[in-house]
């Protein structure tokens, strides 16, 4: 997140006129919402018990206390304890972890050893009974709360600074090719980034601190609607699973209010009180696992340029992952038990701005703006060069009918930028350009409900009342109008890039010895064509000699060089039986007089 991005979230400059904003400092109680005891505080508070001692293995992190106050609202009770640094065991985890087949690398050693666990996250609260719903404002205010931790938790472990630049004089980096990551990752990261050429194309994402944490909060968010709101019902047993996936394929016909309203009284039937499924816990063990497999090769990144980044300990970032994991998987199953619609939905990449988009930082837009500008300038350089070029060659006769042309061509070039067609033209029409989506951080998050009961005849209710819990977090960039123009080679994806950048590296590692390629083939040829010609063989034994030279002469150097090594050697070998006999009679000496003496 950025610098001034803490508990609130804000609107940049193409944020929409209403000042949309989360509340994050509500202290009221939440409407359609039970806590389970009507103190609800913990049952042994470390900070108030002098006699209270932390488990071993753990330590005690102390919170906030109004930060406390306002997740306890949302019926989250967060331990105290993470895992210790240093903590070790006897019994190991590695099994536990399924991390044997992730490869090396820091912090494997210290995931596997020991008999640690995270520590889970209490869910205090009864859900409603009957009819009951629970508003809109518990919702935002989790899905709110889940967004902003994630980016915290992006900017403790990713946001050290900028990794070293691609270009290092004549020198290339290739920092994607370096990190080792998946697939899986990449596949992720496709869907929630592109590329701007105008700013480093796909290597700023990675090399540019700001960019790196909207990156990796943008595919933890992504994880996340995949693997967890996208689920039926997430943590449900293998029967519930059954009887959900026969459900929902049984009322593929019906009507979506009435289809969503079916699979909730299902699963309140289900559960019954438990604000838990059964299978919870393995499940946000199984995708922590899997959310830490990803970034694995990140941190691994971050241990190679940032010494900070060693120092901390990985058992605390699976922690605070397995706690995000947990509370997204809370939210959910209040999801499924509402019989209300949600969707989460992100726009699509490249796409221009919207009211349903919310633009995190203006830092990436206003230096891709820059950027941009300063490429429409070059360009139109390039234009006018080229221009000129041909209106000194040759001068062409307008006709009217072509004079026509040229101007339709020209509001054509005003409207939508300039086109392949508005080269020939006698102006310069600078691409029209607008804020386009580049990094989508967190999805939109919104509610439907209906107005009025659903008619039984027609299978529909008077109306829908839209809420729109969270607008889709996102970062602009400065783009094209004319989407053609931007499309193609221009902007490859992640994957063919990649590719690109493969056998860029190979080339250039083997750039260097095309000049022993050239001369072996140069010598068979004058070989071959020194059986036919004299002077092709007088050729090749002129080459032969000059190489026989330049290997002689190459010798002789290889020979004077070892000739000064050995004589340094015996120098400093001299040097050093002098100094230590010399040495020896001094000792002698003083012992003698002392002696004396």
């Amino acid at each position: 997140m950025s610098e001034d991005t803490d508990l609130q979230l804000r609107g940049g400059s193409c944020a929409d006129g209403g000042r949309y904003n989360p509340n994050f400092a509500r202290t009221a109680p939440l409407s359609g919402f039970r806590f389970r005891r009507n103190n609800h505080e913990p049952q042994s508070q470390p900070a108030q018990d002098p006699n209270w001692v932390s488990p071993k293995g753990y330590e005690v992190i102390p919170k906030d206390p109004l930060y406390n106050k306002r997740v306890r609202l949302l019926g989250i009770i967060e331990s105290l304890l993470r895992p210790a640094s240093t903590a070790t065991g006897a019994e190991s985890t590695a099994a536990w972890l399924g991390l044997k087949d992730l490869g090396g690398g820091r912090g494997l050693d210290e995931l596997t050893s020991g008999n640690w666990r995270p520590v889970r996250t209490r869910f205090d609260v009864h859900w409603p009974l009957g009819h009951g719903e629970v508003g809109s404002e518990w919702y935002e205010m989790l899905y709110s709360h889940l967004y902003v931790r994630v980016g915290k938790f992006v900017k403790e472990y990713f946001g050290y600074g900028n990794l070293p630049a691609v270009w290092e004089g004549v020198a290339k980096n290739y920092p994607w090719l370096d990190g080792g990551f998946s697939k899986q990752f990449m596949g992720f990261l496709e869907q929630v980034a592109i590329q701007d050429n105008n700013m480093g194309g796909w290597d700023d994402l990675l090399v540019k601190r700001l960019h790196r944490e909207f990156m990796v909060t943008g595919v933890i968010g992504k994880v996340l609607e995949t693997c967890v709101f996208d689920d039926l019902l997430f943590g449900a047993d293998t029967a519930q699973k059954r009887m959900l996936k026969a459900q929902d394929e049984c009322t593929l016909e019906l009507e979506g209010h009435q289809r969503t309203k079916l699979r909730a009284e299902c699963i309140r039937t289900v559960l019954g009180d438990d604000p838990l499924t059964p299978d919870f816990w393995p499940c946000v063990d199984q995708h922590t696992l899997q959310v830490m497999a990803l970034l694995l090769p990140m941190v691994n990144l971050m241990d190679k340029h940032f010494s900070d980044s060693e120092a901390k300990s990985l058992r605390n970032m699976y922690q605070d992952l397995h706690t995000i994991v947990a509370e997204a998987g809370y939210l959910s199953i209040g999801i499924r038990r509402s019989r209300d619609i949600f969707r989460l939905s992100s726009p699509f990449l490249g796409e221009a701005w919207d009211n349903d988009q919310q633009h995190v930082d203006d830092a990436i837009y206003n230096a891709s703006r820059f950027a941009s500008d300063v490429a429409d300038a070059a360009a139109e350089r390039v234009w006018r060069a080229e221009h000129d070029r041909r209106q000194k060659g040759h001068a062409q006769s307008e006709t009217i009918l072509s004079a026509a042309l040229n101007g339709l061509k020209a509001v054509q070039a005003r409207v939508m930028g300039r086109t392949k067609d508005a080269e020939a033209s006698d102006h310069w029409y600078p691409p029209s350009r607008l804020a386009k989506v580049q990094i989508v951080l967190w999805p939109l998050f919104q509610r439907f409900a209906t107005v009025g009961p659903i008619d039984p005849e027609t299978r529909y209710a008077d109306g829908e009342n839209v809420t729109t819990l969270l607008k889709a977090q996102v970062v602009y960039y400065s783009g094209r109008t004319d989407e053609l123009e931007e499309q193609g080679k221009h902007y490859p994806p992640l994957a063919i890039w990649l590719q690109q950048n493969r056998k860029e590296r190979v080339w250039n590692l083997v750039k260097p010895l095309c000049w022993v390629v050239y001369a072996a083939g140069a010598l068979l040829l004058l070989s071959f064509l020194g059986q036919y010609s004299s002077i092709a063989s007088a050729v090749l034994q002129v080459f032969l000699l000059v190489l026989e030279v330049l290997i002689t002469a190459i010798t002789i150097l290889i020979g004077i060089a070892k000739g000064i090594m050995f004589a340094a050697s015996v120098i400093r070998h001299t040097l050093s039986t002098v100094s230590s006999f010399t040495w020896e009679l001094l000792s002698s000496d003083i012992g003698f007089l002392e002696a004396w003496n």
